[in-house]
């Protein structure tokens, strides 16, 4: 029979019982006939022998091979000694799944220390070294894992040796009784240091090694080093009292006796025995892993001092740490919580690390590891085992955030004891790619090894324990247990991403979420606070003191009439050859006032005006103002379709224009607006002859609280969103901002399409502050070289462009931008490297980063980058702007800690009146203001997610819906999709943000029926949509994938392909429009 086993084996078969039945598998070659008619022969024979000797699995018949090779011929190809009567094999198994973990990661770097676990133990008596050494022989023939050594030249294997496998070659003897006592701990930890750094022959039973260290003669150091693979935290003080047991009873002259721990090999069959369940178990968890998106997120960044990148870390290089107790009525209160919820203390405390990762992320699901104890298997004896029974396992909490406190609770611990049943699971079989499922780890030692020994009498209780060494692989660690009627939490972390105080606070908010759980387990975990009242009022209080004084009663007319009446000469616009006065653009502008007043203009009434960007849209746009109105900006380039319906939805009293767009705009213009449409060239006799007087603001009951612009922004309905903003909004953007102080020797550069937020900044800071606007034309603005030029020969200093127009031209036109005063840019993440060049070596007098949405005008934030900065560092938005308070808050409205992922809302006097002809969206989006000592005050809930830094400046995250910004213009994604679905032949589309070799653009995917081209596609949406909303790539999909929600996955979309069309060509770069 033992002939046909090994014949078997040689061909990769293996045969085991399940069910009482045979079951055969092979791996390579399909076997030989005759070999598979001799088992079918035998196959009576072969199930009663397979299941006398229990050979129940694949594994259980390869370990079985395995221990008869090592019998019968003296030798294995492994590596482990050949069998004497010292080390012959008593049981093989295969490694559990973190055996194997380490196994790897010894075979990959030998000389690495990560998993050598030392102790130092004080005994304070005249301990006999000759008798230590023989209770731990004694151990040793007790706890099989004490004899265990590890083979892997196939599967790896735990190969667990008959005798005993510790004699004196396992121990070491110095005597530092003769140095100073202050000089003893130095030679504890240099011995401690050096024995550290030699490694382990894991193929070789007896992975444990001591050193008996004599301070005096009743003061005895005993120095323990294990490799982890044998031992786990709860082994630790049975191992330590079935020693000190033996060595009493030696002293004693008592022969101890031994009594084998069967539990552990009792384990390892058990774990074979239900391996198919427990692979059942983690393939469902691993669906859910991949399907929430887990890999990758609960990013501890928010976390830490700076964004690391957290895949790098291997090894805690300078660990450090902070110690947070909870004792006394609060520890009481929280044990007497968790009785009555029936959980235990580590399902309360997994609670409150898992929620704090959550406040601090945002993340739906939170997963942290977590080490199981491995001894909830029902084998008797296991808690007195002797082994490593520990796993690490991905513990995955979900934040509903209508959920009690007790509920998650609850889930929780159904989790843990789910975790408990199926620990036998390797944790790199359940990653992606190699790629950490979590970065923070959670353990709690519920068994921890004692101060001192209970037991009154023999060398035990003279035991103190000095402490342990173990190295951290994890960024972030938690190690709790309970003593002397406390919960201790040891918190440990690298020095180079948290600095003490950020981890003295954390601990902080850690313990008020425990104090929730102990006190108000009924409330909503979403209700839970983690900020002291001195940091919620830096939060809302101390970081928004920006009231300052502004002219909030003005209109922007008078304040632009007081510079024209103060410098009349002085110029006001440049445009190629064109000089325009202040004086001139005055007279010129009121003049198209009163005609405008004529037409019946009033206050709040909307004005369209669809103009290129020349001087006679800057008149266009101040005789607007003067004659009560609110310009709303028209983009002649945009689709028919589109300026179709901002007309009809803005309802304008007057449409201004030229003949040059006249005709693209017939077919557009509502028939109500044809007698009232001007054409500022082919009307201009009209109102040449009419007064040059300023309009009569009080006369025409105009005040600052009037509507200055409609700019239409998109929106995810299918349709653009109008933004109504006053003037004394703009005015708050444009005096005493904080960030640029414009005045009557600077020139501002006009880039911007007018119908784009950022001209706001570009032509009113000059026009009410006596500044000259140089309006940059668009075929210059595209070519760098003739930029640059322009820029230098016009004297510019001041200019904002887009970040992506920003990252090109900080390299190529970097001379012209030295002699600025203001480089402002913004509108999507930036790309630090190009700011900090440019401020290294041609730098402006200010650089900055800017940010705000166009529902606060304009700019909201901003940043000044220093002369030193890390290209490493993420730029921040920075702080409030004068007159502007910014919130970060979580989805309850409550504001967030330093660090932590939350909402932007945006309040003061920058915050726009609403959406027009959208009430249900205004209310939704415009909130009352509580934070606000301002009666009525209101505040704009952005959509954007970013976080305070310590320094009290901003750093921007993502987006919290399907919104993006590209080359500048917000983008609503589902407006396109709207839009894709409007065409009869696409039954559903999906449309991201991707990049394309660096550059950023959209991507659309569809489910689409019959012949449809891309060029077909790039039609229907040019019809209908701005140029930069195209996307520049259609990928069809026979289904859309979906999560377990039923929602499109979009993480699970595959990489954009580039189509079929011919005329169509993606932008380069962002130049290219």
């Amino acid at each position: 029979m033992l002939m046909l086993f090994k014949e078997l084996n040689k061909n990769h078969v293996s045969l085991w019982v399940c069910e009482n039945k045979l079951k055969l598998a092979y791996t390579g070659d399909i076997p030989p006939v005759q070999l598979i008619d001799e088992v079918k022969q035998k196959k009576d024979n072969i199930l009663a022998f397979l299941n006398e000797k229990r050979v129940f699995s694949e594994e259980a018949f390869k370990g079985f091979i395995f221990r008869e090779n090592i019998a019968s011929e003296h030798h294995t190809d492994s590596g482990v000694s050949a069998p004497t009567a010292k080390n012959a094999i008593e049981a093989i198994f295969p490694a559990t799944s973190l055996q194997q973990g380490f196994v790897y990661h010894y075979l990959a770097q030998p000389q690495d220390d990560a998993y050598r676990v030392q102790l130092l133990l004080d005994y304070h008596a005249n301990v006999d070294s000759a008798i230590y050494q023989q209770a731990w022989l004694l151990a040793s023939l007790r706890f099989p894992i004490l004899r265990t050594a590890f083979d892997w030249e196939g599967e790896i294997l735990q190969v667990v040796t008959a005798n005993h496998s510790i004699d004196s070659k396992n121990f070491t003897t110095k005597d530092i009784s003769q140095l100073a006592e202050k000089d003893r701990n130095e030679a504890i930890e240099a011995i401690q240091q050096h024995d550290r750094a030699q490694p382990f022959d894991l193929s070789r039973p007896g992975l444990v090694r001591f050193t008996f260290i004599k301070q005096e003669e009743q003061l005895i150091t005993v120095l323990i080093t294990l490799h982890h693979c044998i031992i786990d935290g709860w082994s630790y003080p049975i191992l330590l009292q079935a020693v000190h047991k033996y060595y009493n009873e030696l002293a004693q002259g008592c022969s101890p006796n031994i009594v084998a721990d069967k539990a552990y090999l009792a384990t390892q069959q058990y774990y074979l025995d239900h391996k198919a369940e427990t692979e059942a178990y983690w393939r469902e968890r691993k669906s859910q892993f991949h399907s929430m998106h887990v890999h990758g997120t609960n990013d501890l960044s928010p976390l830490l001092s700076h964004r690391v990148d957290l895949a790098k870390i291997k090894t805690v290089e300078k660990p450090a740490g902070q110690i947070l107790t909870i004792q006394g009525s609060p520890y009481e209160q929280l044990k007497d919580t968790c009785r009555e919820q029936g959980i235990t203390l580590n399902v309360a405390l997994q609670f409150a690390w898992n929620k704090l990762l959550h406040s601090y992320t945002g993340d739906g699901h939170t997963i942290v590891g977590t080490t199981v104890s491995g001894r909830d298997v029902p084998v008797e004896g296991i808690e007195s085992s002797v082994g490593l029974y520990i796993n690490t396992l991905p513990l995955m909490v979900q934040w509903e955030q209508t959920d009690s406190i007790a509920a998650v609770l609850q889930n929780i611990q159904q989790d843990i004891a789910a975790l408990n049943s199926h620990s036998a699971v390797s944790l790199s079989s359940l990653q992606s790619n190699g790629e950490r499922l979590f970065h923070s780890l959670l353990v709690f030692e519920n068994y921890p090894l004692p101060e001192a020994s209970e037991n009154k009498e023999g060398i035990g209780h003279t035991l103190t324990f000095r402490r342990a060494i173990e190295k951290v692989d994890y960024p972030v660690l938690l190690m709790a247990y309970t003593h002397d009627n406390r919960l201790v939490i040891k918190f440990s972390y690298g020095e180079d991403w948290l600095t003490e105080k950020q981890a003295q606070r954390l601990l902080c908010q850690l313990e008020r979420i425990l104090h929730a759980v102990a006190y108000t387990p009924n409330q909503q975990h979403s209700s839970i606070t983690l900020l002291s009242e001195e940091e919620r009022h830096a939060l809302l209080d101390s970081w928004n003191q920006t009231a300052v004084p502004y002219p909030q009663d003005k209109t922007l007319q008078q304040q632009f009439e007081a510079q024209a009446a103060q410098r009349p000469d002085a110029i006001a616009v440049i445009f190629e050859e064109q000089r325009i006065s202040y004086g001139e653009l005055n007279r010129r502008a009121n003049r198209l006032a009163h005609h405008l007043i004529a037409l019946g203009v009033r206050p709040d009434d909307r004005v369209a005006i669809c103009l290129e960007r020349s001087p006679e849209m800057v008149v266009g746009i101040l005789a607007i103002l003067k004659a009560g109105g609110a310009y709303v900006p028209l983009d002649p380039t945009y689709p028919a379709e589109r300026l179709a319906y901002m007309l009809e939805d803005s309802a304008p009293v007057v449409l201004l224009t030229q003949t040059a767009q006249a005709g693209k705009l017939s077919s557009t213009v509502p028939s109500m607006l044809h007698d009232k449409m001007v054409l500022l060239d082919a009307h201009a006799p009209r109102f040449e002859t009419l007064p040059d007087t300023n309009p009569d603001t009080q006369a025409l009951g105009l005040t600052s609280r009037h509507l200055a612009y409609v700019i239409y922004t998109s929106g995810s309905t299918g349709q653009p969103k109008g933004v109504m903003v006053e003037h004394r909004s703009v005015l708050r953007l444009t005096s005493n901002n904080g960030f640029a102080d414009i005045g009557p020797d600077d020139c501002i550069a006009h880039c911007a399409n007018i119908s784009f937020d950022a001209a706001t900044w570009e032509v009113w800071s000059g026009l009410v502050h006596g500044a000259r606007i140089l309006l940059i034309p668009e075929k210059t603005l595209l070519h760098p070289a003739e930029f640059g030029q322009c820029l230098s020969s016009e004297g510019v200093s001041a200019l904002f462009l887009t970040t992506a127009l920003f990252n090109q031209y900080a390299g190529l036109i970097a001379p012209s931008l030295s002699g600025l005063r203001y480089v402002l840019f913004g509108g999507e993440q930036a790309d630090n490297r190009s700011a900090i060049r440019l401020r290294a070596e041609h730098a402006p007098k200010h650089l900055l980063h800017v940010y705000g949405p166009t529902e606060t005008t304009t700019f909201a934030t901003a940043y000044e980058i220093p002369l030193i900065e890390s290209e490493d560092k993420k730029l921040p938005i920075g702080r409030p702007i004068g007159n502007t308070r910014i919130y970060i808050l979580d989805k309850q409205g409550q504001p967030v800690p330093v660090g932590a992922a939350g909402e932007i809302h945006i309040g003061g006097a920058g915050v726009a009146r609403g959406y027009l002809n959208r009430p249900d969206l205004t209310a939704e989006r415009f909130l009352p203001d509580p934070f606000s000592p301002q009666p009525d005050a209101r505040m704009y809930k952005t959509g954007d997610l970013a976080r305070w830094l310590p320094d009290g400046n901003i750093e921007y995250l993502s987006r919290n819906d399907f919104q993006v910004k590209l080359r500048g213009f917000r983008i609503e994604l589902g407006e396109i999709e709207n839009v894709l679905t409007a065409h009869p032949q696409v039954r559903q589309a999906v449309v991201i943000d991707c990049d394309y070799n660096g550059h950023k653009g959209l991507a659309a995917y569809l489910i689409s029926e019959g012949a449809l081209s891309d060029d077909m596609l790039i039609q229907h949406l040019s019809d209908r949509l701005p140029e930069y909303m195209i996307p520049a790539s259609f990928t069809r999909l026979e289904n859309l994938p979906l999560t377990r929600n039923g929602k499109v996955d979009r993480h699970a979309l595959p990489k954009p392909a580039l189509g079929d069309h011919d005329n169509y060509v993606a932008p380069r770069n962002a130049l290219e429009t």
